[in-house]
């Protein structure tokens, strides 16, 4: 099944885009919210690691990188609603490429400088040096992101919520996105130095709050970047982007759910337009 998702910014139409639709949106659904990391989401994890040739996955691949059964891999495709490894391969292939065919067509025809141009709106700045610096700062975030093998995401629920459609489209160009949704776990599974963490907060809350996780994000190996509307933290030493996004609402939440999903597709947009279009 599909939708069709429209996002207006005041009485402006912003974009629409057709998402969800893939097997691999519901894969990133169960990952994201799963406690027990139990057989499907060992399973599950490994099909998003190996998204871009999940063609050429095997069962025995399965069997063999995940320690699992055969039985267990039937079940894993039965809890997704099919009956075989071959039929929820061949469906995942499918929507796989119908993803494709949906980033061909927004690309084909894509206005980079009218999103620079909304996010402008919505910070009520519309000068040329407030747009270059945000060109500039979310494309050295990009090129973090090109020199990192995976990315995680933490914050909020629904800040991650609305980055959802980001791990999607990132992974669907080859760039692995994870989500922590466990802000309150103490559990941080180990970075490797080329790996990135990402830090969505729209006041800067969810380090004072999530200190703990915070802490362990810190020193834990890989590099660190923060977009916010506040930059109370931006000179911690251990940060090594800070995207700072000035905002004139008093209700910086507000502010920042919009900035989460222009500032996220912008940085897709310019990854996959300098990075792997044309390959």
């Amino acid at each position: 099944m599909s939708f069709q998702c429209y996002l207006f910014i005041d009485k402006y139409y912003f974009i629409k885009e057709e998402g969800m639709n893939t097997l691999l949106s519901r894969l990133i659904v169960y990952i994201n919210s799963c406690v027990k990391k139990d057989v499907i989401y060992e399973i599950a994890r490994y099909i998003i690691k190996n998204y871009s040739y999940c063609q050429n996955i095997t069962l025995k691949d399965i069997m063999d990188e995940c320690y699992v059964s055969r039985a267990s891999v039937t079940r894993f495709c039965e809890y997704f609603g099919f009956h075989s490894w071959n039929n929820f391969q061949s469906f995942l292939v499918k929507t796989k490429k119908v993803k494709e065919q949906q980033i061909e067509s927004r690309f084909s025809n894509i206005d980079i400088e009218s999103i620079y141009d909304h996010l402008c709106y919505i910070a009520k700045n519309d000068s040329l040096e407030f747009k270059n610096n945000l060109k500039k700062e979310i494309n050295a975030l990009v090129e973090i992101i090109n020199q990192s093998s995976r990315i995680y995401l933490f914050g909020a629920v629904y800040p991650l919520s609305l980055a959802v459609d980001f791990q999607i489209n990132m992974i669907s160009i080859g760039k692995t996105v994870y989500s922590d949704f466990q802000s309150e776990s103490d559990y941080l599974e180990p970075m490797n130095e080329d790996d990135l963490a990402i830090i969505l907060t729209a006041s800067g809350r969810y380090v004072g709050e999530c200190k703990s996780k915070f802490n362990l994000i810190c020193n834990n190996a890989g590099k660190k970047a923060v977009i916010s509307c506040s930059n109370r933290y931006s000179s911690l030493q251990y940060i090594n982007h800070y995207l700072y996004i000035p905002t004139t609402n008093k209700n910086s939440f507000v502010d920042f759910d919009y900035y989460t999903i222009l500032i996220l597709d912008l940085i897709y947009i310019e990854y996959n337009l300098k990075y792997c279009r044309g390959k």
